[in-house]
């Protein structure tokens, strides 16, 4: 063997050795979990670096996977050719108030709130308030001739009115709403305030915009409302209430008591979310769009470790972390407790109790956390209160409930 095969065949080996060539990557397809939408993240060039030298993906909504590959690969094309232009944006374009009617400003403004992921149940309620403008002579005005005049003869009109949603008998959860009128019920201020604070917001809207100059809802004073009373419950008949639950209602009454967390906030709880070992929940406020882990009370970890050991025990299987924690008695999960509920109530007593409901179980909580010596800060993280202002309440309760308890005392009378 010579010398110069000796050379080729050394070449031909150090060739073998070495690593295909990594095609570069110009960006990734994805779709969202959130809302099942196809997006396209991918880096420009020129893009500046952050201070770890870094850039920062660029992501654009596409219709398909399909679109999303083809504009990656037209993406690479015009990198590698020197022809890539970066587009300018957007600006939102800007409404055409000629002809547009109320109902129409206020269908805009929801599309807008479902776009901007606010939570299903707040459009849902937008839908309502809008369904019940709908219904009136004001749905038809037009954005360009509404007055003051016209909103308090709203707000006269829709006094007199309420209508009962309910679903189709037979139909599944899903099914259409059945929207009925009530002869001779009056809707409350409450629910008329919440009419004209979506019309306010959809002008707003269109005011910021451009599309308007003055909101004609500005100039109307709300109506007062009635204050609702917050029921807080003592250890006694937070007791009593727990014996009268059937077990899987108990299971949710000792959440809602030990972690002061809202009922749509417990509902959507999987086992993934709870760290047994850690002592750690994790919750989602879907009505602030923030996340937060807090302690989990001893007593409530040792009664979910106890409850996912039974249903491992009894389907013969390991506990997902994705199944659902809050089960009702049908093994199904609970979409929201009402009768069984209503009926603990009733047994514990506490029927005759003036604004007791689900919801009383957090002010409970947070009325014994500040009194045993807690700070007010400390509270507002555990309930995800994004002003302290709104966690003053609770405080005012407790200093209330210790005034009492102090003129009750009676010594030298």
């Amino acid at each position: 063997m010579n010398a110069e095969t000796d050379s080729s065949m050394c070449n031909m080996s150090i060739q073998d050795r070495k690593s295909p060539k990594r095609r570069r990557s110009y960006g990734r397809v994805s779709q969202r979990r959130r809302d099942g939408a196809w997006i396209v993240q991918f880096i420009e060039p020129g893009a500046p670096r952050d201070k770890k030298g870094r850039r920062k993906y660029t992501t654009r909504a596409v219709e398909s996977k399909r679109e999303g590959e083809d504009f990656l690969r037209e993406l690479r094309k015009t990198i590698l050719t020197g022809t890539f232009l970066k587009a300018p944006p957007q600006p939102e374009p800007e409404p055409v108030v000629q002809g547009l009617t109320i109902d129409q400003a206020l269908a805009q403004y929801i599309d807008a709130a479902r776009a901007a992921a606010k939570s299903a149940s707040t459009v849902r309620r937008y839908e309502a308030n809008a369904r019940a403008i709908g219904q009136s002579k004001l749905g038809k005005k037009l954005v360009a001739d509404l007055t003051p005049a016209d909103v308090e003869a709203y707000v006269a009109w829709r006094r007199e009115r309420r209508w009962w949603v309910h679903r189709q008998v037979g139909k599944g959860y899903d099914a259409p709403s059945v929207v009925e009128l009530r002869k001779g019920a009056v809707a409350s201020a409450a629910t008329t305030n919440r009419d004209l604070l979506l019309l306010k917001a959809a002008l707003n809207r269109l005011k910021k915009l451009g599309a308007i100059e003055e909101n004609p809802v500005g100039a109307i004073k709300p109506l007062r409302e009635k204050k609702r009373k917050r029921a807080v419950l003592s250890r006694e008949e937070a007791n009593a209430l727990l014996a009268a639950c059937s077990p899987p209602l108990r299971l949710l009454v000792l959440a809602g008591l030990l972690t002061g967390a809202r009922l749509h906030e417990l509902l959507r709880l999987r086992w993934g979310d709870i760290d047994l070992s850690r002592k750690v929940i994790s919750l989602f406020r879907p009505k602030t769009g923030s996340a937060a882990a807090i302690p989990l009370h001893a007593t409530l970890a040792e009664e979910l470790r106890r409850v996912k050991a039974e249903r491992a025990k009894t389907g013969k299987r390991i506990v997902a972390d994705g199944e659902p924690v809050f089960l009702s008695s049908a093994g199904t999960p609970y979409k929201y407790p009402t009768s069984a509920w209503r009926a603990a109530v009733r047994r514990a007593g506490l029927a005759d109790r003036e604004g007791l409901c689900f919801h009383s179980l957090r002010h409970s909580f947070a009325t014994a956390y500040l009194e045993g010596g807690a700070a007010i800060t400390d509270l507002q993280g555990l309930l995800g209160h994004q002003s302290v202002s709104t966690t003053q309440i609770y405080a005012g309760m407790v200093d209330k409930r210790a005034r009492t308890s102090l003129e009750a005392l009676g010594f030298g009378t």
